[in-house]
């Protein structure tokens, strides 16, 4: 995470908490719901996004990751977001 993005620790609970809440509304069985939730994670996986890209600029910060998976999941991050926005259509 950036430098200058305040209190890292609670923010990376915040963001594992929004997940496990959007995650939660994808298995719900309402279209609304579902719609909801998907979207909730895609605006999730957007705010995360940069502290990603941080990460993978500066791989001498975070040694215990191989730099390619830290370029790696950028573009698997578009991959979820299409996958979650399949899963807030299922059943509408």
């Amino acid at each position: 995470m950036p430098d200058w993005v305040p209190a890292h620790r609670e923010l990376v609970l915040a963001s594992g908490v929004a997940e496990a809440a959007g995650g939660l509304a994808l298995m719900a069985p309402d279209p609304g719901v579902r719609r909801a939730g998907a979207w909730w994670l895609v605006a999730t996986l957007v705010a995360v996004f940069p502290a990603n890209l941080h990460m993978a600029l500066h791989p001498e910060r975070y040694r215990r990751i191989p730099p390619a998976a830290l370029w790696g999941r950028l573009p698997v991050q578009l991959g979820f977001i299409a996958w979650v926005l399949a899963a807030g259509r299922r059943g509408s």
